[in-house]
Formats: C-alpha cells, structure tokens, sequence
C-alpha cells in the first residue's frame, strides 16, 4: 500500500531517489514542534526526490532532531 503503491498504479512507480541532507539549526517554529532545547540543538533537513524514469514524482521534505536520528546509507563501489 501507501502513496508509492498508488503511483505504480498510475504507471508512475518510483525507480530512483535522491536524498538532498542539510544539519543546520532548527527555525523557532521546528524546535517547538520537536520540543528542542533552547541553544545548541541541530537538525537535519532531508529532501527526498522520487523519479520515475526522467519525472519527479514525490517531494517529501523532512525535519529530524539530529540527537534522535542517525542517517545511514549504503552505496555500490
């Protein structure tokens, strides 16, 4: 299911991502939503671009608290 199944349907299933990441310090309006301490804290702002073939199909924009998160990836040499 979810919004990628649906895209499938349509003929327009995702085959690649790319994944844009920016630590950076959270606006006011983040760190009351994240309940983030006053100083210090970063965030991670993350675009997540889907394609299908050569068509942008989903922009999906996150905002992670850097202290809870760790990003991972995994890529052919």
């Amino acid at each position: 299911g979810g919004s990628y199944a649906r895209l499938a349907e349509l003929g327009f299933g995702p085959d690649r991502f790319t994944e844009r990441i920016a630590a950076r310090a959270p606006l006011p309006d983040e760190r009351t939503a994240l309940s983030l301490p006053g100083r210090g804290a970063l965030v991670f702002e993350v675009t997540r671009l889907a394609y299908a073939a050569d068509r942008c199909v989903e922009v999906n924009l996150m905002i992670l608290d850097s202290a809870v998160y760790s990003l991972e990836y995994h890529f052919p040499s």
